[in-house]
C-alpha cells in the first residue's frame, strides 16, 4: 500500500507539469485586451505604475519577488524610453534593440502565465510580444484579471 501512494504522487506531479496548475482544463483570458476599465483599480495601477502591477502579476504567478520583477521592469522601461529618445535624435537603428528586448521580456512572461494557468492561445510568443508593444497597460490589466 505504501508503494501505491508514491505512484499516485508521481502521476499527479506529471499531470501538473504537462497541463499547468489547472490540469487538463483549458481557460480563457478574463476579458479582451482592450477591456482595460472593467476593474478601475487595476487600470489605474497599470497606467500610473506599470512596474508595480507587473511585479504583482509575477508574484501571483510565482515567477519571483514582486519587488525584483518590478525593479527589472522599471529599469528596462527607463532604458527603452531613453533609447527611443536617442533613436529619435540620431536616427541610428542600434538604439531600437533595447525596446525590442523590453517587449520580448514582457511577452515571454505573458506566455509563461498563459502556459502556467493553461490559457487558450497561440503557441507563439510573438502574439504576446505584439500585445505588449501595442498596449502594455491593457495587457497588464488582462493578466491581472485572469
Amino acid at each position: 500500500m505504501a508503494n501505491g501512494g508514491s505512484w499516485e504522487l508521481k502521476i499527479e506531479e506529471e499531470e501538473e507539469e504537462e497541463g499547468g496548475e489547472f490540469g487538463g482544463v483549458l481557460r480563457m483570458w478574463e476579458g479582451e485586451v482592450l477591456d482595460c476599465f472593467d476593474d478601475h483599480r487595476i487600470a489605474l495601477e497599470s497606467t500610473c505604475c506599470p512596474c508595480y502591477r507587473f511585479g504583482k502579476n509575477m508574484k501571483r504567478a510565482d515567477f519571483g519577488s514582486c519587488y525584483i520583477q518590478g525593479a527589472i521592469y522599471f529599469l528596462l522601461a527607463i532604458g527603452a524610453f531613453l533609447n527611443f529618445i536617442a533613436f529619435a535624435v540620431t536616427r541610428r537603428h542600434c538604439y531600437l534593440y533595447l525596446i525590442v528586448a523590453f517587449g520580448a521580456y514582457l511577452g515571454f512572461f505573458r506566455t509563461r502565465i498563459r502556459k502556467k494557468f493553461n490559457i487558450i492561445g497561440s503557441d507563439s510568443s510573438m502574439d504576446d510580444c505584439v500585445y505588449h508593444f501595442a498596449c502594455p497597460c491593457c495587457t497588464l490589466c488582462q493578466s491581472s484579471r485572469t
